[in-house]
């Protein structure tokens, strides 16, 4: 058995070998012993645990102690023995620990044990805290470690029991013997002694000690988790769902771990010391593995071994010791030549030295690591350039089912909760981030186990739905920690992969954003609150609205610790911009306005929403406080559409300006950098979308050991509504570059068909399951597509190109859509064990939902229900990889002390390092900047840095030259084409209607600013007619956003005509205001607020004094009256119900028919008088089927159009107060939300 020693049976195994018979040599147990997975106690049946495996830790000091007892010794306070640094850190990041350091063991050490190491002791690790409550997620995850957790570590066998099977590549043995007995990896023995049992899984290969594990044995254990055994191999977990197996190219062909796993050099190449023949040994010291004797609560405590122990660093070549000072016995020197035994084979390998790396005169010079490995980068762990590749978990989901029982590992009782925790949200092989490890050097970031976690109690309800981590430092527990990753291959990254990439350093990214439970859509009439139903969207439903009409854009501003919405943002085309408090999602209510000149597109990045105003420019609000926006910068551009901010950048959609970008380093003061057009020389320029994706390199095609990672960049893509998809590399801001199309070649459409909207995002597509294709990461481009038939008729089409290549982008697959669509938005959502990539798609059809899981082939799920003619939609979510934001807050912990996320300045000071240095400045030096001379000139007569040049800073001549809109002001872009200098279109500022009648139809001026005002609050004298003071009133309410009886001057710039003016900020605009501001106290009151002769003209339709209203008192009073007098008050509905829009006559029956007679009686619709006054057409005192088939068929018809926008007005069917469950089919997590009330 043993290797060198002669050693008897009895000298290991026990027993008595003198005896004469099996029953009296051998050890019997005392009672049963368990036959699974169940982690003994410390004293439990040791002479028989002896028996069975004197390598197991409880006996080892007996046994192999007796002549490595320094090693037993070490082994049973080393990581190995005690696990202390895995089970302590989710515990941390759950919140349940205060502080950053280990705390439990599988069993307690104390401290008089040992006097040395970073910790003083140990407990064991425990059970399931019953104290906290139900809606702690801390509390379910405190029943986790002793049932899932409780199978890597020396004391345990995990589940690959004897006789167990199913489970290749687990088989191992417990205590010493999980290093130094080698198994099979179907587990079964090989050994040539008859005695042995060779038909069940769990024996050794033979019956002998390994004196040096080999890689095959370390990756028993290794494979989880962090993935660095798999890594090391060139392995990886396949995603959920991904098929593997012999019929699927790039995968294992055998099961191992339970499963099949990616075996693709081109995605996944393994570590260039293994491919060398190297083993996990040849690196890791005795102490990595056994421990020094102290007692350590992280891996990099104990681990010693690092790169420059035998690759040596750029001043001295390896002095074949660690930095711990430990002698590598394996490693000798042959003059400046440093060679390395293997362990394991005992075959030679040179190591090549970093010194000669640097140095001109030796033959492994390489000039552009000369460049790179300088005194500046000597805080860089090695292997955060020369990590290959590594796989990324974002996100994992913790489920604890009370409907079920599990078995407590150290109690060896099954008690109720079954959990499981190996459920991955998002996957990616492309990612990469770094942080400071515990030394302070730089080193990759990966997710570790941080996990959001559901919980079902005992009745089968959802209590918990993805409910996030939270440390008791009140920050996010979802993060990441260093690591070593173990995919070292001889390519380095590039240096844009810090020095241009703000989300290396956990700033964020477009990825990674897992959509939450609710949406924000805006149609005609405002925004709606729509409650997900994640896993049938086409079963959402729309809680509440607020009326806002002409909302064009919204942003979400979602609360950092679970991505649950707290205030929207709305662009109100041509107002400005409102802030609407969504905290309590069933009733939503406006906050604060801002008017802005002609708000288009929103992005919000840490305390600022960033605005793209029109020919307004760049405007920048703070939001530390939503509900007091503020204006702190902005910035001249010439038709801004969109932006996208990736601090300390800012990229914007400009119209007929192409892209700009922006420093916003200081957001007072943004500062162009560069713009860009994209046609032939003086074309014109339509750009109204972007989007921003990072795109990491990857590893040489074919795992070659020789060649160039694939090029990383900072990847623009931009909607030009002629051209189409732009693509433009902004690696270097300032420097953009267009990549595709060609700009000589490029084609303007006819203008039937236009581009509306982009979106860029890496996807992972599974194999198919038949087989002959590849799992992939790939970056794509979404790009939404309408046309107009001669008809007139509009259809939609989403393209799905993949840009791995953006020099050559390759169409995948498009999808055609009814009807015109103004928006794409992606959302992530997570249904158990799968995430789903969902297309939302605003338009004149709804919310069209395409599921593009399948880049090839994209499906239709259908529409949200019961909305139509919408134009902007918003999700709350959660971004797992954003650890920091562009204000400098801290999102997320880490678990390790003392290491740490980048401050901004930090991380600032890698962003700026000089394009020269980086090779990014092209040799005719940086681009002229589109529109250069009428940027300077604005620049030079724009004294108030407004965007605009007014009548009092042009002179008479510029202004009768360049104001092509005659509204006494000069924008960039009038300018830009006066001078002849810029193609491009003019903006036509819209002017209102002057045609009276139109000003009250459906869409009318009118009618929309009034549209959420009852007129009947403001009747006096109640007789069904609003006098002009009445009706003044009236108005000044609907202006009055914040309901504080005076209007602002923001508040009055929404008033048609002339009013409009007043949201500029020149001379003029504030002539025009004081013109209203009669005290000059900066608001208007009531007593101040003056109806225009033309907006009464409009309503008093019939030149009678008054405005009569629509009769709100059912037929019965209408027809006692003698009948209705037709309306004037300008309306966008002829009908509204206070019913739900899912609405049918048998819910409507089954709620409110208590006698089942199918008639609703006066008695039962005592709560509910109003539908029997509206609906009651008989006027029998009762309500029939056929009263109430026309309602429902238009609320069929028409969705929420033709409901109340109040949620209780909507909801509440029985009219009692309160909106129940068969009222509103919302359950679980989100009804808890929703209602504050446990299901």
């Amino acid at each position: 058995m043993h290797p060198k020693a002669e050693l008897s049976c009895v000298d290991c195994h026990g027993g008595d070998g003198s005896a004469r018979s099996k029953f009296s040599a051998h050890i019997v147990p005392r009672g049963n012993p368990p036959s699974d997975e169940r982690v003994a106690g410390l004293k439990a049946d040791l002479a028989y645990r002896r028996f069975k495996n004197p390598m197991d830790l409880r006996v080892a000091s007996a046994t192999c102690g007796s002549c490595h007892k320094r090693q037993v010794d070490h082994l049973a306070f080393s990581l190995h023995g005690t696990t202390a640094g895995h089970l302590s850190d989710g515990f941390f990041e759950v919140g349940l620990l205060e502080q950053r350091r280990s705390v439990f063991s599988i069993f307690p050490v104390n401290s008089f044990q040992t006097d040395e190491g970073e910790i003083d002791s140990l407990v064991q690790i425990q059970g399931m805290r019953h104290q906290l409550k139900d809606s702690s997620f801390a509390k379910h995850f405190s029943d986790l470690a002793r049932k899932e957790c409780m199978q890597c570590h020396l004391y345990s066998r995990g589940r690959a029991v004897e006789g167990r099977v199913g489970f290749d590549g687990d088989y191992r043995g417990e205590g010493c013997a999980a290093c130094h007995v080698a198994y099979a990896t179907n587990g079964l023995s090989e050994s040539a002694d008859r005695k042995a049992t060779r038909n069940e899984p769990g024996h050794p290969t033979h019956h002998e000690l390994q004196a040096t594990p080999t890689t095959q044995t370390c990756t028993t254990c290794h494979y989880g988790d962090a993935s660095i055994g798999m890594h090391f191999r060139g392995l990886s977990q396949l995603p959920p769902g991904a098929p593997g197996g012999p019929d699927i190219p790039g995968t294992t062909d055998t099961l191992l771990y339970r499963g099949f796993y990616l075996n693709d050099p081109d995605l996944c190449p393994p570590d260039i010391h293994h491919e060398r023949g190297m083993h996990c040994v040849d690196c890791h010291t005795t102490a990595d593995v056994m421990g020094d004797g102290a007692l350590h609560g992280k891996m990099e405590q104990q681990v010693e071994i690092s790169c420059e122990a035998c690759h040596g660093d750029l001043e001295a070549v390896s002095n074949l010791r660690t930095e711990r000072g430990s002698p590598l016995t394996h490693l000798h020197a042959e003059g400046e030549r440093v060679f390395l035994t293997s362990k394991v084979t005992g075959r030679i390998h040179e190591v090549p030295q970093t010194r000669h790396v640097v140095d001109p005169e030796s033959p492994r010079y390489n000039a552009k690591a000369r460049a790179a490995m300088t005194s500046e980068h000597a805080n860089l762990e090695c292997y955060v350039c020369h990590a290959g590749w590594n796989v990324n978990f974002l996100g994992f989901h913790f489920d604890r089912n009370e409907t079920l029982s599990q078995l407590d590992l150290i109690s060896g009782k099954r008690t109720p909760g079954r959990v499981t925790t190996q459920e991955k949200v998002f996957s990616t092989w492309k990612s990469f981030y770094a942080g400071f490890n515990e030394k302070g050097r730089l080193a990759p970031y990966m997710t570790g186990f941080s996990t959001m976690g559901s919980v079902t109690n005992a009745e089968g309800k959802r209590i918990l739905d993805q409910v996030m981590p939270v440390t008791a430092n009140g920050l996010s527990g979802l993060t990441m920690i260093h690591h070593q990753t173990h995919s070292v291959r001889p390519e380095s990254r590039a240096c844009v992969e810090c020095h241009r990439s703000p989300q290396t350093f956990g700033l964020g990214s477009v990825n990674f954003r897992l959509a939450r439970q609710l949406a924000f859509v805006a149609d005609r009439r405002g925004v709606e609150v729509v409650a997900l139903d994640r896993g049938q969207l086409t079963a959402s439903i729309p809680l509440a609205r607020v009326v806002l009409p002409d909302v064009i854009d919204l942003v979400v501003l979602c609360d950092d610790l679970q991505g649950l919405a707290q205030f929207v943002f709305a662009a109100e085309g041509g107002r400005g911009v409102h802030v609407i408090d969504v905290r309590d999602p069933l009733h939503p209510r406006r906050v604060a306005f801002s008017a802005t000149v002609r708000p288009r597109g929103l992005a919000l990045s840490g305390d600022h929403l960033f605005v793209a105003d029109g020919e307004g420019g760049l405007k920048i609000f703070d939001v530390t406080k939503p509900s007091e926006l503020r204006l702190v910068g902005q910035a001249p551009s010439f038709d801004a559409h969109a932006v996208k901010v990736q601090w300390p950048w800012a990229y914007l959609a400009d119209g007929s300006g192409g892209l700009a970008i922006y420093d916003v380093r200081a957001p007072v003061a943004p500062r162009l950098i560069s713009a860009i057009g994209f046609g032939r020389e003086g074309g014109e320029n339509i750009a109204i979308d972007l989007s921003i994706l990072f795109q990491y390199s990857r590893p040489p095609v074919g795992g070659s050991l020789v060649g160039q990672r694939t090029e990383a960049r900072n990847l623009c893509a931009v909607v030009d509504e002629q051209i189409g998809l732009v693509l433009v590399d902004v690696t270097e801001p300032r420097a953009p570059r267009i990549l595709f199309p060609d700009p000589v070649q490029a084609t303007r459409s006819s203008g039937r068909r236009i581009a509306r909207s982009v979106v860029l995002q890496s996807h992972v597509d599974l194999a198919e399951a038949q087989g002959g294709s590849r799992t992939t990461e790939r970056d794509y481009a979404y790009v939404l597509f309408e046309s107009r038939a001669a008809n007139g008729r509009s259809s939609s089409e989403l393209q799905i190109l993949d840009i791995g290549d953006p020099n050559q982008p390759r169409r995948v697959s498009r999808q055609r859509i009814q009807g015109s669509t103004e928006m794409a938005v992606l959302g992530s959502f997570y249904n158990t064990p799968f995430l789903q990539p969902v297309m939302l798609l605003a338009g004149e059809e709804g919310v069209l939902a395409l599921d593009v899981s399948l880049s090839s082939s994209p499906s239709e799920l259908g529409s949200l229900p019961f909305m139509s003619d919408t134009y902007a939609i918003a999700i709350e979510e959660f971004p797992l990889d954003a650890m920091r934001d562009s204000s400098g807050r801290a999102l997320k912990d880490v678990s390790h002390e003392p290491s740490r996320w980048l401050f901004l300045s930090e991380i600032e000071r890698l962003l700026f390092v000089p394009a020269q240095s980086l090779g990014l400045l092209p040799e005719e030096g940086t681009p002229a900047v589109l529109g250069h001379t009428a940027r300077l000139l604005a620049s030079q007569l724009d004294k108030n840095r407004d965007g605009f040049i007014s009548d009092s800073e042009a002179s008479p001549a510029l202004l009768a030259s360049a104001d092509a809109s005659d509204d006494g002001r000069v924008t960039l872009l009038e300018l830009a084409q006066a001078g002849g200098g810029l193609g491009g279109r003019q903006t036509k500022v819209p002017v209102d209607s002057i045609f009276l009648a139109s000003r009250v139809t459906p869409d009318g001026d009118l009618s929309r600013l009034l549209d959420g005002v009852d007129p009947h609050d403001f009747d006096d004298d109640d007789d069904g007619r609003l006098m002009r003071p009445e009706f003044e009133a009236a108005v000044f309410a609907a202006l009055d956003l914040d309901g504080n009886r005076r209007l602002s001057r923001a508040e009055y710039s929404r008033y048609p005509g002339s009013a409009r003016q007043v949201r500029y900020t020149d001379e003029g605009a504030l002539e025009r205001w004081l013109e209203e501001d009669l005290n000059r106290d900066g608001s208007l009151d009531w007593r101040e607020f003056d109806l225009g002769d033309a907006e009464w003209e409009a309503v008093d339709v019939d030149r009678d004094d008054s405005v009569a209203l629509p009769y709100d008192m059912g037929l019965y009073e209408r027809r006692r009256r003698g009948g209705p007098i037709a309306p004037e008050w300008p309306r966008r509905r002829a009908r509204v119900y206070a019913l739900p829009p899912n609405l049918s006559s048998e819910m409507l029956l089954r709620v409110l028919d208590r006698s089942g007679d199918s008639i609703l009686s006066t008695r039962e619709l005592k709560r509910r008088r109003d539908l029997l006054l509206s609906l009651d057409s008989d006027l029998s005192g009762s309500l029939e089927e056929g009263e109430l088939r026309g309602p429902l068929n238009l609320i069929s018809r028409l969705g929420v159009e033709a409901v109340a926008d109040d949620f209780e007005a909507r909801w509440d069917l029985d009219g009692d107060g309160r909106v129940d469950d068969e009222e509103l089919p919302i359950t679980g997590g989100l009804r808890v939300r929703l209602f504050g009330e446990q299901p």
